[in-house]
């Protein structure tokens, strides 16, 4: 951050700026010709925009060691300080420590913790300045009004985070049956001669259509229509084809239970004259239905939070399943428990998670610090045990806890509040780093607008630039 060693560094940059002043600007009392001057332009000198956009990097590994490390390093090419601060800001705990977050607080209140005195002094620089035609200073004098500014610590709460402990059960609330079940009938019955067997004897045969009509019996008690088929069905002394039909039952559009009809006849000989037989087989023909019985379990399940919320200014927590919010607190410390309500029928999978926030004003600007521990999921998966024609369907959960039960070990053992905030970043920045790049930046423009050796500034400001890295950087 800012050390000890800042004042020989700013002692630098003052000699750089005195610098700037004694080769760019020269007073008229040594001048040996008096011209005619036009009124000089007025710079009131602010800090604060200056300092907001100080190029620097991030030292990204500094803000989870335990051992203090250079945090923002002078770059020319980095981003401003501002955002760089912000974005720290909006960390979650497991993201930065407590002392690098607070030194970044702490560092913060040099925008949005100023007072800008009323006391104010006024300094006039007298360009050597000639223009290009008549050689001669086009301005008698040039005005900086510089403000004292100070600036005290952004003082705010390490973000929140959480520990969660969970528990997990289910009871079986009741149970209930699905079956297939049929009624038939034969209608537009045919006989036919089919043919000589042997010289003494002959058989007959029939056709006939099957109607069948397709129900769903619930709890063996309920039954509900579903729907109807035919089959053209022919009949022989020998058997029937088709001898088995196979068909299914649906339930709710997304249950389908099998409905097996087994098809037979008998055989009946008929003695005509004293040495002729004829086959006809028997009518109607046997029909054997194969009905099946499904049995499905409702349960009830539940998952039980306990949720101690540390930190933060006022944080709110929210318990979501399948990402739609059941539940909010503002509660430091709180159990809840889900119910929900599960069938083997068609098992659902259930994803909760959890997320607590708040919210922080660093001037004009509002942070959000979210913690998200994670998420659980249950997970239902059918077990299925058979019984001849009945299958008992069960429910075995899986639960998969991608949760963070426990935040960092560092927002527990950690510097006190206090002692980081002994340390005020935000007004030595201001005063040192951030006033006199301001200045430099300011005194820059001015030569740029009033000069036309352009060389020299660079050299100047170049110089400055590199002092103030090496400082940065140690």
């Amino acid at each position: 951050m800012v050390r000890n060693s800042a004042f020989i560094v700013l002692g630098i940059i003052v000699i750089n700026v005195l610098v700037i002043y004694s080769f760019l600007y020269m007073p008229f009392m040594f001048s040996t010709f008096f011209p005619t001057f036009l009124p000089g332009p007025i710079y009131d000198f602010n800090p604060i925009k200056y300092a907001e956009s100080f190029p620097v990097i991030t030292n990204y590994s500094s803000l989870t060691s335990c051992n203090p490390k250079p945090l923002f390093i002078y770059n020319a090419s980095g981003r401003p300080i501002l955002g760089q601060i912000i974005d720290i800001l909006k960390l979650n705990a497991s993201q930065v420590t407590p002392e690098a977050y607070w030194r970044v607080a702490d560092l913060a209140g040099f925008f949005s913790n100023y007072t800008i005195a009323r006391n104010y002094s006024i300094y006039y620089l007298n360009p050597y300045y000639y223009d290009n035609i008549s050689e001669q200073p086009n301005v008698t004098a040039i005005y900086l009004n510089i403000s004292d500014v100070y600036a005290s610590p952004f003082y705010t709460s390490y973000p929140p985070s959480d520990n969660i402990s969970t528990s997990f059960s289910f009871i079986t609330t009741s149970s209930y049956s699905i079956q297939s079940y049929a009624s038939w009938n034969f209608t537009n019955i045919e006989w036919h001669f089919g043919g000589n067997i042997s010289q003494n004897e002959s058989y007959y045969y029939y056709t006939a259509i099957l109607n069948l009509n397709k129900y769903i019996i619930v709890n063996n008690s309920h039954y509900y229509y579903n729907g109807s088929l035919t089959f053209r069905i022919t009949v022989k002394p020998w058997g029937v084809s088709p001898d088995i039909i196979s068909i299914y039952v649906t339930y709710n559009q997304s249950l389908s239970i099998p409905l097996v009809l087994h098809l037979s006849a008998n055989s009946v000989k008929h003695q005509i004259g004293n040495y002729s037989y004829v086959l006809t087989p028997s009518y109607p023909p046997k029909v054997n239905p194969e009905f099946y019985e499904y049995i499905f379990y409702n349960y009830s399940v539940y998952l039980s939070l306990k949720v101690d919320v540390y930190n933060g200014s006022s944080p709110i927590t929210f318990i979501l399943l399948n990402s739609s919010k059941v539940y909010a607190t503002d509660e430091r410390y709180f159990n809840f428990t889900l119910e929900f309500k599960e069938t083997s029928l068609s098992p659902k999978t259930f994803n909760i998670s959890l997320y607590t926030y708040d919210t922080i004003k660093v001037g004009s600007y509002y942070i959000d610090r979210y913690w998200s521990p994670g998420y659980i999921v249950i997970y239902p998966q059918t077990y299925i045990i058979y019984k001849g024609n009945l299958k008992l369907f069960e429910l075995i959960f899986i639960i998969q806890n991608h949760m963070i039960g426990t935040p960092p070990d560092w927002v527990f053992n950690h510097m006190p509040f206090n002692e980081v905030y002994e340390s005020n970043y935000a007004n030595t920045y201001l005063q040192q780093v951030g006033y006199y790049y301001g200045l430099n930046k300011l005194l820059g423009e001015i030569v740029k607008n009033f000069t036309t050796d352009k060389n020299m500034i660079s050299i100047q400001i170049g110089s400055y630039c590199c002092s103030l890295q090496k400082f940065l950087c140690r």
